[in-house]
């Protein structure tokens, strides 16, 4: 999922999680936050129920779902480690 600002100045996306060997993590998504100014604010791993109350917070102060990301991180969220 892809959310912006209303005033277009922050995107948070989240991204589906798997692990190097292909096991898909369906209760984990990356979170990438950025800025129009800055490519990558903050990057982490959360559970499936926290991004769903962070999105219903965000539309409720004006952030537009623009888009919905599809494409699986490899990464760990036990241990934190993603790959790009």
């Amino acid at each position: 999922m892809k959310l912006k600002s209303n005033t277009n100045t922050v995107v948070i996306d989240y991204y589906p999680v798997k692990f190097v060997d292909g096991t898909i993590l369906n209760e984990w998504f990356l979170k990438i936050v950025s800025s129009e100014y800055v490519d990558r604010i903050s990057k982490k791993f959360i559970r499936k129920n926290d991004m769903f109350s962070e999105i219903d917070e965000r539309v409720e102060y004006g952030y537009n779902i623009v888009d919905f990301n599809t494409n699986y991180q490899v990464g760990n969220p036990i241990t934190g480690i993603c790959s790009f």
